[in-house]
């Protein structure tokens, strides 16, 4: 065969090859460019929607009302415009987020006896004159709180107490009776809330200051009891509140 002819069909083979190949390279896919299903970036904190139950106990220093300060106390006695009331705490809390948070809590209260107080006077027309200045005060608080970030939350709370006296006929030569006092009332907190105590998870600190305070509606004392500030009780709720409570559950 001629040589000629034989370098030109060479070159002419080479060509066709050197063109396929490169036609291929230009229709290979490119996996890069393939359509995936697009997964929205869901912050696994955004939504929970759990719930617990918790026990606790919230001790807190509350400001008196005017009836239940100290009858006799110096200026500088802080004990004389205060009292400590104790809380054992029962709640249902719903998480819909880390940050976002509802609870529902009832609370059983007790103080110590309260002895020596101003308490309530009272002068009948016939000369009479009626006095309690012992107590001893059971308060109820049913609470709802709002977490409007991961520590902090408001609350509000309806408060009920019952107030047991000894009501004293200064008169006749101090006889009495005993008698109960029913209030109602509420208040608003702004609290702080820890995430574990001592590094235990189930264990939860936690802190607010209320604003509250419970008024006479009803009493079973013998006499009528008139509408003046020494004749109504008045229970002062409002202070600083603590305490911890046992996470029940995941």
């Amino acid at each position: 065969m001629n040589k000629k002819v034989l370098w030109g069909l060479l070159i002419l083979l080479s060509s066709a090859l050197l063109f396929s190949g490169e036609l291929q390279d230009t229709i290979t896919p490119d996996t890069t460019a393939v359509d995936t299903v697009s997964i929205p970036n869901v912050n696994p904190s955004t939504k929970t929607n759990k719930s617990h139950f918790s026990i606790g106990y919230t001790g807190s220093i509350c400001r008196t009302s005017l009836q239940l300060r100290k009858l006799f106390a110096g200026p500088m006695d802080i004990l004389a415009v205060s009292y400590y009331i104790g809380y054992l705490n029962f709640s249902y809390q719903i998480d819909f987020s880390k940050n976002h948070k509802i609870l529902l809590g009832l609370g059983f209260g007790w103080l110590p006896i309260l002895n020596n107080r101003v308490g309530l006077s009272l002068w009948l027309l016939d000369g009479t004159m009626i006095e309690a200045t012992e107590w001893s005060i059971s308060p109820y608080q049913y609470s709802l709180k709002y977490w409007f970030s991961k520590k902090y939350f408001v609350g509000i709370d309806a408060d009920y107490v019952i107030a047991k006296t000894k009501e004293v006929n200064l008169t006749d030569g101090n006889s009495s009776v005993i008698t109960a006092r029913k209030c109602i009332g509420g208040g608003v907190s702004f609290g702080w809330e820890g995430e574990n105590f001592l590094n235990n998870q189930k264990f939860i600190p936690y802190m607010f200051v209320k604003v509250g305070w419970a008024n006479e509606y009803w009493n079973s004392s013998p006499w009528d009891w008139g509408d003046g500030i020494l004749e109504k009780l008045e229970v002062g709720l409002g202070g600083i509140y603590f305490g911890l409570k046992y996470r029940i559950g995941k």
